[in-house]
């Protein structure tokens, strides 16, 4: 419509922002270098392989038998795995073979196998191992048994009583008196090398737990 002046008002057009292209506003992602991915890859794999080597070495050790004591069921230089898990499930039994720290506090850890309870009375009359009055019946024993005698003594709640399977040539409860379940490192779960998938020793195919027969009569 013309205004007084003979002049016609136009349509005042705004200028619209240009929209930049899709392809700048979400820019494609490029592929990563391989010597990054590599280099992720193998952090992963070296995480992933200290946290199995952690959980292993808590819960299972490999262990060299030294020594005469549980001769001729575990021989000198003989590797055992060790259960250190073992105990934290299930108390321990008697006739298991266990591994514990030296009671003195000082020294190599030892192994033995377990002959006496907590709260047991525990004796031993020329060479045999009472247990409340009743003999103890050991089939893994192979040597002598000899001629010691010890005791008698009423084990605490918390106390064990181990001997070495050669019972002539054996540091054990004998000498150090019974041990706490706190010094146990573990259960003396199989051998590795010779190989056996547990210990149920081929010298006296038996079992390795011992049993409790009828009381003895003493002299």
């Amino acid at each position: 419509m013309p205004d007084g002046m003979g002049r016609t008002a136009g349509t005042t057009r705004q200028a619209l922002p240009t929209r930049r292209p899709l392809e700048a506003e979400c820019p494609t992602n490029e592929p990563e270098p391989l010597h990054a991915r590599l280099l992720q890859e193998a952090l992963e794999t070296m995480l992933l392989a200290v946290v199995l080597f952690v959980a292993v070495r808590s819960t299972l050790q490999n262990t060299v038998v030294d020594g005469p004591s549980m001769l001729p069921n575990l021989n000198r230089g003989q590797r055992i795995m060790v259960s250190k898990l073992a105990y934290r499930l299930t108390d321990p039994r008697r006739g298991e073979v266990v591994v514990l720290a030296n009671p003195r506090g000082e020294g190599p850890a030892l192994i033995k196998r377990i002959v006496g309870l907590p709260g047991e009375t525990i004796e031993i009359v020329d060479g045999q191992v009472l247990s409340d009055g009743r003999r103890l019946d050991e089939p893994y024993l192979v040597y002598d048994r000899g001629d010691s005698d010890w005791g008698p003594r009423i084990l605490g709640g918390d106390e064990y009583f181990v001997l070495g399977d050669n019972r002539n040539n054996s540091n054990d409860s004998r000498s150090f008196g019974p041990v706490k379940e706190s010094l146990f490192i573990g259960k003396a779960w199989f051998s590795i090398w010779p190989p056996s998938p547990s210990l149920v020793f081929p010298s006296t195919g038996a079992r390795a737990a011992a049993t409790v027969s009828q009381p003895t009569t003493q002299p």
